[in-house]
């Protein structure tokens, strides 16, 4: 049997998100606005191009932040948890590896977790600490209560 729990992210994740992602582009737009209206329409573009880089590149970060909370997967099969959260993190853990499984209120973990091998969330409250001999591992499951019992806790 195959248990599949694709959680939404929380509006704070969300909302969180946003912040920084406006704060980001504040930054960059007080960047230009220091550059002065004459050198940043002048001859050396050089000057416009470095903060048109890294703008773009926000946008794209941003992206693939939304698209990983919103494509957060929790699959129980063969014997195995198997975590995914949007293009790039993916992994996986033997059920019988699994030492133990706490409860957490609030799901501490770095901002650039996405990137990270151990964090497969998409919210900050509400979450499980998977501990096996190697590592901890934090997911965010939608219903807590029926993803420790098919993970055979109790």
């Amino acid at each position: 049997m195959v248990y599949l729990d694709k959680p939404k992210p929380s509006n704070g994740y969300v909302s969180f998100l946003i912040i920084l992602e406006t704060s980001f582009i504040v930054i960059f737009l007080a960047h230009i606005s220091f550059l002065g209206h004459s050198t940043f329409w002048g001859e050396d573009l050089r000057v416009f191009i470095i903060p048109l880089i890294y703008f773009l590149l926000l946008i794209f970060l941003f992206g693939l932040c939304i698209h990983a909370a919103y494509n957060t997967e929790y699959r129980i099969e063969n014997g195995k948890l198997w975590m995914k959260i949007g293009y790039i993190n993916k992994g996986s853990v033997s059920l019988d590896e699994i030492k133990s499984i706490e409860k957490v209120e609030f799901i501490r973990g770095k901002t650039w977790s996405y990137f990270a091998n151990r964090y497969y969330r998409n919210r900050f409250k509400n979450g499980i600490r998977v501990i096996t001999e190697k590592r901890i591992i934090l997911v965010s499951p939608e219903d807590i209560e029926r993803f420790v019992s098919e993970l055979g806790f109790y």
